[in-house]
């Protein structure tokens, strides 16, 4: 029993771990997916088999199941923690302006000028390539050349983040929450409607 103890107290840590080398295996066989569908993908197979995982606990401890549901409940918020804090370190690297310019910095130990750097990292480059990227995941949809958001992981994860912001730091809060609530997004056009 000792054993069966121990394996399911760091399963949360031995789950995150499957789901880091699931994503780095499903974007390096997959790169056309793209980062965030591949890191979804691998978050939602690795939980699974957490879940499985807790249920079989349960199912095993039926004499302390108040217990067992609570170990369960720690171990799940666990992995999703150690997802999140994953996913957030991975985003920091490929998205981050400045860990970009101190990489492309320490590649080129000439140094850069000013003029160099404004040219590579200008804001019209920045901006296209967030509208691209935003666009790419299904974040935003263009309709008459007109950008709006659309429901999506990331804007909920604006709702925390602004929520937090309140919380912690006591700042305003930017964006009213009942209307990202009850966002409906804007009808997007059926391209077959073009084509009768």
């Amino acid at each position: 029993m000792l054993y069966t103890d121990i394996i399911h107290a760091v399963s949360p840590i031995l789950f995150s771990v499957l789901f880091m080398l699931i994503h780095l295996l499903f974007a390096n066989v997959y790169p056309s997916m793209g980062y965030f569908r591949t890191v979804k993908i691998a978050f939602s197979f690795s939980f699974f088999l957490q879940i499985g995982f807790e249920s079989l606990f349960v199912i095993q401890s039926l004499n302390q199941l108040l217990d067992s549901i609570s170990i369960v409940i720690v171990n799940i918020i666990i992995y999703c923690f150690i997802g999140l804090g994953y996913f957030s370190f991975i985003n920091l690297a490929v998205s981050a302006l400045r860990i970009r310019l101190l990489t492309e910095l320490f590649n080129r130990p000439d140094g850069l000028t000013n003029a160099e750097l404004f040219k590579k990292y200008n804001a019209n480059e920045i901006v296209h390539r967030r509208i691209a990227k935003l666009g790419h995941n299904g974040q935003i949809i263009n309709i008459d050349n007109r950008y709006h958001v659309q429901k999506s992981i990331t804007l909920y994860m604006v709702i925390i983040l602004e929520f937090l912001r309140v919380i912690i730091l006591g700042n305003k809060i930017r964006i009213p929450i009942s209307e990202i609530i009850h966002y409906i997004p804007p009808n997007i056009p059926n391209p077959r409607d073009h084509d009768n």
